[in-house]
């Protein structure tokens, strides 16, 4: 809040379709039997799509929009967990990833987690324009400019740039 970001606090249940076919990428989700609606149909495995959510709904307040929101995500796999993660996202006309590649530096900067970007790919993120974030040695997030088809997908106009880190695992560092 003191770099001039909004809190948000989404649910923890989404759509199973914004969370892979509107971010393009496969199903990863640990998926909800017997839902009543579809719209609730997913717990979300990271936090990003949420923010998404609120800016397609925020389209009309005026630019820049700074949101983050820190909450649990539940990782599927053998032994599904959860973690709590931070996610960030500017979203203006000339955002781009030296806008949230300084935010991120100062966040870490006052945390005292030295951290790196390690060039890498994926599907809801521009190539060449998205890393992991490393910090002594593991990958704790994902950062980079918001694909256009993914803005596409849930009517943003404006570019959006983001970051997400796993607040336990620089937790379990320490």
């Amino acid at each position: 809040t003191g770099m001039g970001f909004q809190e948000i606090m989404s649910n923890a249940l989404m759509d199973k379709k914004e969370l892979h076919q509107w971010m393009r990428r496969e199903s990863e989700a640990v998926e909800v039997e017997n839902v009543m609606t579809e719209t609730y149909s997913a717990l979300r495995n990271w936090l990003i799509p949420g923010l998404l959510k609120t800016e397609r709904e925020s389209s009309q307040v005026e630019y820049p929009h700074k949101l983050f929101e820190v909450g649990g995500v539940a990782i599927k796999g053998n032994e599904p967990r959860e973690e709590i993660r931070l996610a960030v996202i500017i979203s203006n006309r000339e955002a781009e990833f030296t806008d949230i590649h300084r935010i991120l530096e100062n966040l870490m900067k006052e945390l005292s987690y030295p951290c790196r970007l390690k060039e890498a790919y994926h599907d809801s993120f521009i190539e060449g324009r998205f890393g992991e974030i490393e910090s002594e040695d593991k990958t704790i997030g994902k950062i980079g400019e918001i694909h256009p088809e993914v803005l596409s997908n849930w009517a943003i106009k404006m570019p959006v740039s983001a970051f997400e880190i796993t607040l336990t695992q620089l937790k379990m560092q320490k």
